[in-house]
């Protein structure tokens, strides 16, 4: 019985390790827009104008084609224009957008936002911190969740805490309904190093939509 209590507890201690030393890819940034890119239509991403400690900022996608060798590949690419006139976009080169089925974006707090590029089960969070504008962070978070499943995301703080929740139905007034599963993921906005790692468990938030 005690060296199955240890070896849960060796367990813990090795996943906690894994998860503090767990780095959130940051997308690269450009000033100029590819050619390779065009905006994506309304009904796939509807733009948003929020105003947030920088000013107003625009926020729209980009769907993004470039050939290889053998085929074509799509991603994704975020514009954020600030009223200020200064425009940035993050370039997600790293993920296939073909696979994507809708996008949408919203307001986390003063000076953060999040986008939300979607899957059938899952889909690409792409957290955006607005330090001022000379210095903006992001954070890519792959998630999975259930069928309509998705995930809330909360402002606490330094802390923003991204809870995934299943879909349950409608109820009699055609509501949808939702569950939170598994523990949260939280990420710190930490000044002079971005959006890192706080607490949760990455692999079951990147993985399982279940636990």
């Amino acid at each position: 019985m005690q060296k199955y209590i240890l070896s849960c507890i060796l367990l813990m201690c090795n996943s906690v390790q894994a998860n503090s030393n767990h780095v959130f890819a940051a997308l690269p940034s450009s000033v100029q827009l590819s050619s390779e890119c065009t905006q994506d239509d309304p009904d796939v991403f509807e733009p948003k104008t929020y105003r947030l400690n920088v000013g107003k900022v625009t926020l729209t996608t980009y769907s993004c084609r470039t050939e290889k060798t053998d085929h074509s590949k799509y991603y994704s690419s975020y514009g954020l224009k600030l009223s200020s006139g200064k425009q940035l976009f993050l370039n997600d080169q790293a993920a296939d957008a073909i696979g994507y089925v809708g996008g949408s974006v919203a307001q986390v707090d003063a000076s953060t936002v999040v986008f939300d590029n979607m899957y059938e089960r899952g889909g690409d969070l792409v957290l955006v911190w607005f330090v001022d504008e000379q210095h903006v962070y992001s954070a890519k978070i792959p998630y999975m969740a259930s069928d309509e499943g998705s995930v809330t995301v909360t402002a606490r703080g330094q802390n923003i805490i991204l809870q995934k929740k299943i879909y349950l139905g409608d109820d009699q007034k055609g509501q949808a309904q939702h569950k939170n599963v598994g523990q949260a993921l939280v990420v710190k906005k930490e000044k002079n190093k971005g959006l890192i790692y706080q607490s949760g468990n990455v692999k079951n938030f990147q993985q399982d939509a279940f636990k």
